[in-house]
């Protein structure tokens, strides 16, 4: 995979932080505060050697685009304060651990691309995507106008607050029988917009929409190897050709309630109306939500620092916007739900042999809804639910000291995450239907592996006398095979679907997403060091991920390169092998 030459992503940012406690007859008295500000901007390309696209002020761009100021277009800022009381203190002879506090925070956003179409957009895409190896189909389309320099610049801006308050208690029921009790009530507001900075220039894109009585003519156009697949032959065909030269984060934005948008006169011709639900929105909504979390645990010293425990967890994560261009498509709802967890887990703690080993075992089991699934297409994440879904395992975890200068460890996870086959509805005629989410069910959780092993060995040893140290260790990390996309499939073909049985078989027939499984594997860590009495000076070399084993974190597809099963891969990997030599000093 390539992504051209350029890529930047300069980030500043400075937070101050404040804390005072105040001691009460009765209780402690602490307040915490926080101010942040940041800022970050990218140049990205397009993820292939030729000039398909940019994002932000890469010098491409701004060699296409000699009188836009692209610095002014892109960048996104965050600014967030929050302040925090907390009141704690101990009862009946303090066998009562008690703490009340409430919480606010405020948050602002404001995102700002701009994403510019270059000299090889048109003639790249009709070959990559299309298979035109002659034949220029974009440029067709658009009548011969070049995309070359067309670009959009979205603005997104969210302003949220959250509320909450809360409280912590550990009760000591009887000799070494604790009983914790938490809880949270929360309230939650964003509100956010979503528009264009500037007009753009959307050439080829408002040429396709000019054009398109002449495309959809009868008799215009039937698939020859001339002029592609068009008209009354291929629709299909037609409508990702109008996509790709109106591509969502290039095009101009429709807004239905302004008569002299330009996609307005589309938008109730027979021509053009179905190619108008293809070009983004823009929005300016509100989300809200209140939430009432809380928790309950229950522990029990068997023996001396032997202890059994077990509890309850009800949870949620807050939901919102995707902050998007893409995701009021066709006047798409942009808002993604909170999510809901109820989590179990039993567990066993001890120290033993002479406090020279300890293990740790936890049963898990996790029941989510509205699960949040981050979503990554070779240029934005998007946020979107899935109704169902599920965790359930085992953790355990142990070290043994030898000796005094030998120690071992050794830590294991087995892991079962997945969507479970009714993770959501395949009825097409339900309001809640997302035909992409239909994919999951059934499949493990994106890069979940279902077994980790970590193991190690460490020595520390005195020279001598001298007060001086030498100390060594390795660790090993295996892991089982695991997903590395978001979908394991195509998305399927669920469009125009009527009938229940109609979304099982287009989820049966979609086609598996290439390269989604990273195939199991292990890692070696290495370190090396010696130090001088009292710890004055210590130096270590260290290499981690030693054999240099190449894994992948995330499988995407390459914009605007290939269609369904003949897709550009892309993939974020993971740390290559890393070595260096550390020192330090106290002095």
């Amino acid at each position: 995979m390539a992504n051209d030459s350029n890529y930047t992503n300069p980030y500043n940012g400075w937070n101050v932080g404040a804390t005072y406690d105040v001691e009460l007859p009765f209780a402690n008295l602490s307040y915490l505060g926080y101010y942040g500000e940041s800022n970050a901007d990218s140049c990205r390309g397009d993820y292939t050697s030729l000039e398909i696209y940019a994002v932000g002020p890469c010098p491409e761009a701004e060699a296409i685009l000699p009188n836009v100021d692209l610095d002014a277009l892109n960048g996104t800022t965050i600014k967030s304060t929050s302040h925090e009381l907390r009141l704690q203190g101990n009862a009946f002879e303090d066998s009562l651990d008690w703490l009340i506090g409430a919480y606010y925070s405020h948050e602002k956003i404001d995102q700002r691309y701009a994403l510019v179409f270059l000299r090889d957009m048109q003639a790249g895409v009709s070959v990559g995507s299309f298979g035109q190896p002659v034949f220029n189909e974009l440029n067709f389309a658009s009548n011969g106008v070049d995309a070359a320099g067309d670009y959009a610049a979205p603005r997104a801006q969210q302003d949220g607050s959250s509320f909450s308050v809360f409280t912590h208690n550990v009760l000591e029921l009887t000799d070494g029988l604790n009983l914790t009790l938490g809880a949270r009530y929360i309230t939650e507001k964003k509100d956010a917009q979503v528009g264009h900075q500037v007009p753009g220039q959307h050439n080829a894109c408002e040429a396709t929409f000019n054009n398109l009585t002449s495309l959809t003519s009868p008799n215009f156009g039937r698939y020859n190897g001339t002029n592609g697949f068009f008209g009354a032959g291929g629709p299909a065909r037609l409508a990702s050709v109008v996509q790709s030269n109106c591509w969502i984060f290039n095009s101009g934005l429709y807004d239905p309630s302004d008569p002299n948008n330009f996609f307005t006169q589309f938008a109730n011709t027979n021509a053009a109306n179905t190619f108008v639900n293809l070009i983004p929105q823009p929005f300016d909504r509100d989300f809200k939500d209140d939430q009432l979390t809380y928790t309950a645990n229950l522990s029990y010293e068997v023996a001396g620092q032997t202890f059994v425990y077990g509890g309850f967890t009800h949870g949620f994560k807050s939901g919102g916007f995707n902050l998007d261009v893409s995701a009021a498509v066709g006047g798409a709802d942009p808002r993604f739900r909170s999510e809901k967890i109820d989590a179990f887990e039993l567990g066993f703690k001890s120290v033993f042999l002479n406090n020279r080993a300890w293990a740790n075992i936890a049963l898990f089991y996790s029941d989510l809804s509205d699960f949040q699934v981050l979503e990554f297409d070779g240029t934005r994440f998007s946020t979107f639910n899935v109704d169902k879904a599920r965790s359930k395992g085992v953790e355990f975890e142990s070290a043994y000291a030898l000796s005094d200068a030998l120690s071992l460890n050794l830590a294991a996870t087995y892991t079962d995450a997945k969507y479970p086959d009714d993770c959501t509805t395949f009825d097409p005629t339900d309001a809640n239907f997302n035909g992409s989410v239909t994919a999951l069910c059934g499949q493990q959780f994106t890069n979940a592996p279902k077994l980790v092993v970590i193991g190690g060995a460490n020595v520390d040893t005195e020279i001598n006398t001298s007060g001086a140290s030498m100390f060594a260790g390795f660790s090993v990390r295996y892991e089982s095979k695991r997903r590395t996309s978001t979908l394991p499939t195509e998305r399927p073909a669920t469009f125009g679907l009527t009938t229940e049985a109609q979304v099982r078989d287009a989820v049966a027939a979609a086609i598996a997403a290439p390269f989604d499984i990273q195939k199991s594997n292990a890692k070696l860590d290495l370190r090396l060091g010696f130090r001088t009495a009292n710890e004055k000076f210590t130096i270590e070399a260290w290499a981690r991920n030693f054999f240099d084993v190449r894994t992948r974190f995330l499988t995407f597809h390459i914009p605007l390169r290939g269609f369904s099963g003949q897709r550009a891969r892309g993939a974020f990997v993971q740390e290559p092998r890393t070595y260096g030599l550390t020192l330090r000093g106290k002095f």
